[in-house]
């Protein structure tokens, strides 16, 4: 990490580099490399201005604080820029799963629902809600338990252990259970 210190008014003590250089670790954790820092401490008769500018690989940080000391001056920043990059780093890790979801979603084929014309109605069933499902290896008897644990599900599909094929156990109206697996 690159670092450059600017004062006006004061000295910059090594007490002082060792904190905002500690702190700028902390900070780093949240960052992409290469990483840049522009550090600006100021004093005007009681006023103790700092000033950090943080480029990172994905964007830059900057913040302010002016109080009546530097070392709370140097706190306070680094608690904004904390908050700066922790957000950043949730908003590039939202973005690459939601990328991910999307490389996932074209694995999968698409049903569409096409209404229009003369007939349209008097064609035949449409398909109107597709779901999507985890195929788990399990035997008849485990797909029977899970079945049974859920009140919500009318059908488990399941990848039979001793066969490996894809079947699927289901629900039927007076109360039994309905097995459909591929002939051998």
């Amino acid at each position: 990490m690159q670092t450059e210190y600017v004062a006006r008014g004061l000295r910059i003590d090594s007490k002082t580099r060792d904190l905002t250089g500690h702190k700028l670790d902390k900070l780093a954790t949240f960052l992409q490399e290469p990483i840049s820092a522009h550090v600006a401490l100021s004093v005007q008769k009681r006023r103790h201005r700092a000033e950090i500018h943080v480029t990172h690989r994905h964007g830059s940080l900057q913040a302010s604080e002016e109080t009546e000391d530097t070392q709370s001056s140097i706190h306070l920043v680094f608690d904004k820029l904390d908050k700066q990059a922790r957000r950043a780093a949730k908003k590039f890790q939202t973005n690459r799963r939601r990328a991910a979801r999307h490389e996932q979603e074209d694995e999968f084929w698409s049903h569409e629902v096409l209404r229009g014309g003369k007939g349209a109605e008097n064609s035949g069933p449409w398909i109107v809600e597709s779901k999507r499902v985890r195929v788990k290896p399990m035997t008849v008897d485990e797909a029977a338990l899970e079945l049974q644990a859920s009140a919500h599900s009318e059908f488990v599909v399941f990848r039979e252990v001793d066969r490996d094929s894809v079947s699927v156990l289901y629900r039927r109206k007076d109360g039994d259970y309905g097995l459909i697996s591929p002939e051998r």
